[in-house]
């Protein structure tokens, strides 16, 4: 599950945001940002962007949160595909640069961190930023499911 479809998207709005001098401060920079990149991947999924943001803003559910809504669609795709459901996502957030708020609001578990040295590292030297480790179980027994062979049936 990525939203880098949506990411490519704003490339043309980066490009316009540079000619027109950008914002004031850092914290408007990235409050823009996160809008636009929110708009872009409301509109990939056929989600009203401002449906969206009012829905978050008045604290209702009646639109799901954006992750449930994009792996909702993808679930279907996975089981035909594989032949099995997953069972646990996972994804990485680099730290400092980014907090995760958006994974802790749709109550995904930071689980630890990682040690900055990539999964191709043989040198056993730290050269690549520390990143946080989230999950989201997506049936209850997935340790069971995931020490077991049942993924297997």
């Amino acid at each position: 599950m990525h939203n880098n479809l949506a990411e490519r998207d704003i490339r043309d709005y980066v490009k316009k945001r540079k000619i027109s001098g950008s914002t004031r401060s850092t914290a408007g920079r990235r409050c823009r940002d996160t809008f636009a990149s929110l708009k872009k991947t409301c509109r990939k999924h056929d989600i009203s962007f401002w449906d969206y943001l009012l829905d978050r803003l008045a604290g209702a559910t009646t639109i799901p949160w954006l992750p449930s809504a994009i792996f909702g669609a993808e679930r279907q795709t996975w089981q035909q595909r594989y032949g099995y459901q997953p069972v646990l996502l996972e994804t990485f957030v680099e730290h400092p640069r980014f907090r995760g708020t958006a994974y802790r609001a749709a109550n995904w578990l930071c689980i630890g961190q990682t040690r900055g040295r990539g999964k191709l590292d043989v040198h056993h030297r730290a050269r690549l930023p520390k990143k946080s480790i989230w999950v989201y179980p997506l049936q209850r027994d997935f340790q069971h499911i995931l020490c077991t062979d049942e993924l297997a049936r």
